[in-house]
């Protein structure tokens, strides 16, 4: 486990429960303090993203980067593969959040993305996926057009979200657009990558010493 300290008016930790792998140029996790933009816009787009990812997880295949401010932490997610972007689709991604002060399982939640109400969506296996944006038969035209499609598609399909407290027995499905304050946005981009961002009310974890637990999974696929 290691810790990182979020730059802000709090102390915030960050201990990270997954085993993570290197990449060229990125650590195996996010290992320096990043203090959230001035005005960060749940889009999808790392445009307001001032030090862009800090940490790629080999064994899942992400990027990612935690930021916060002194009500919200912010997460974005990138995958570039088309096995690590299926996964995504079919099973979606799960962040565990936990208070780091008490032990494990004490104060917890969980938060899916995307959820379904039918398991395997088939809408996300064979839509063309394996196809990058970037290959010598694209044009820009054509893959202007792509992104466009598939990001209709997101819209259309990827619009629950799975919450978990600890104190209860199942998920709880909410619209993405009303999600006990929690707001999460995906987007392809025109390279073929799929980027999430997401934003967690930091009262779903109180710490007394202000310092989460955190797990990221790619359960499905």
């Amino acid at each position: 486990m290691k810790f990182i300290q979020l730059s802000f008016g709090i102390a915030l930790f960050l201990i990270a429960a997954a085993t993570t792998s290197g990449q060229t140029r990125l650590p195996k996790v996010q290992a320096s303090a990043i203090k959230a933009g001035p005005k960060m816009i749940i889009d999808g787009n790392i445009n307001d993203w001032i030090k862009g990812f800090q940490a790629y997880n080999n064994r899942t295949n992400i990027y990612y980067s935690f930021s916060n401010d002194n009500t919200n932490i912010y997460l974005i997610i990138r995958a570039i593969s088309y096995e690590a972007i299926k996964k995504i689709l079919l099973g979606g991604v799960s962040l565990t959040l936990e208070d780091g002060s008490l032990t494990a399982l004490e104060n917890k939640v969980r938060i899916r993305y995307p959820e379904y109400d039918k398991y395997h969506p088939s809408w996300a296996i064979n839509w063309g996926a394996s196809l990058a944006a970037t290959d010598i038969n694209f044009n820009q035209k054509e893959a202007d057009s792509l992104m466009t499609v598939r990001n209709g598609t997101l819209a259309k399909k990827a619009k629950l979200i799975a919450f978990k407290e600890q104190s209860k027995n199942a998920d709880t499905l909410f619209s993405v657009y009303d999600a006990k304050g929690i707001k999460i946005r995906s987007r392809f981009d025109i390279a073929s990558s799929y980027t999430m961002e997401w934003l967690i009310p930091l009262s779903f974890i109180t710490s007394k010493d202000r310092s989460i637990r955190y797990r990221i999974e790619l359960p499905g696929g």
